[in-house]
């Protein structure tokens, strides 16, 4: 119980932290008078919580809760979360979904440039054949391991199979489609 309640705790930190940040960042542009700016920070806000809210939905919380906090911990890239199509109960889909999105940002922390300004999108396709795109936009220092990771997931038996992968100096793009 008192583990439950510390979990609790640290996510409204966390999330309060993020608010303030969003709020201040309101304040300053409007003491700055970029009001087009301010308008430009609400609809990313929604349009955030909007996704947030359809991933909530998809009955997948260890995924939910791993792409969610995930930007709370110290890594080389922001994550970030979209969720197109119509959400439905996707359980069955859960722990290979956690098990690929987990592999890959482990692997792409390890991979990225500390440098970079690096960000990842997690893309939730919800069609009848769902699938999961992570596009990596930033600056890569070991592209070759990065090939690699994808070589082992086009040769492992799983149930979700790559779909595509493109590997640039500077961008990462893989569709993983499952094969359930």
């Amino acid at each position: 119980m008192a583990e439950n309640s510390t979990r609790a705790v640290e996510i409204l930190k966390h999330a309060r932290h993020d608010w303030l940040n969003q709020i201040q960042l309101i304040q300053g542009n409007i003491s700055l008078g970029r009001y087009e700016r301010v308008e430009e920070i609400i609809r990313g806000i929604v349009q955030k919580a909007r996704h947030e809210s359809r991933l909530s939905t998809m009955n997948v919380p260890k995924v939910a809760d791993f792409l969610l906090t995930f930007n709370w911990g110290n890594h080389w890239f922001i994550l970030d979360v979209e969720v197109l199509g119509e959400t439905n109960d996707y359980a069955g889909f859960e722990e290979d979904w956690y098990t690929l999105i987990t592999s890959f940002t482990k692997h792409l922390d390890k991979t990225v440039s500390e440098k970079g300004d690096n960000h990842l999108l997690v893309t939730f396709h919800l069609t009848d054949a769902p699938y999961i795109e992570m596009d990596f936009q930033g600056e890569l220092k070991n592209k070759a391991s990065m090939e690699e990771w994808v070589e082992r997931q086009w040769q492992q038996k799983t149930s979700w199979v790559p779909k595509e992968a493109v590997i640039k100096n500077e961008e990462v793009l893989v569709l993983m489609m499952n094969d359930k």
